[in-house]
């Protein structure tokens, strides 16, 4: 859930803070799906995870990278699909 919140929590500083200002036809729950699907990559956590732990523990923290990725892409892939089913009816 970090890095969702963190690329969502930053982006609404940048738009409020006069940093950054919303693409035209992109609203905020494009950008909710878009922080989810940023939870995707897994590749550095597995890279620090393999610096961190040892092997009895390797494996349960390579589940548990894999199990927040697949989470991610799931929830994120969800929102894209409600959405544009509403757009589409409208």
């Amino acid at each position: 859930m970090g890095k969702p919140i963190g690329v969502l929590g930053f982006s609404w500083l940048a738009v409020r803070s006069g940093i950054a200002v919303l693409a035209p036809g992109l609203s905020w729950p494009f950008i909710v799906a878009g922080s989810f699907l940023a939870g995707i990559g897994f590749t550095m956590s597995v890279f620090i995870a393999d610096l961190a732990f040892d092997a009895t523990m390797l494996n349960a923290a390579k589940l548990g990278i894999l199990s927040g990725s697949a989470f991610a892409a799931t929830i994120g892939t969800l929102i894209l699909l409600q959405l544009t089913r509403l757009e589409t009816r409208t």
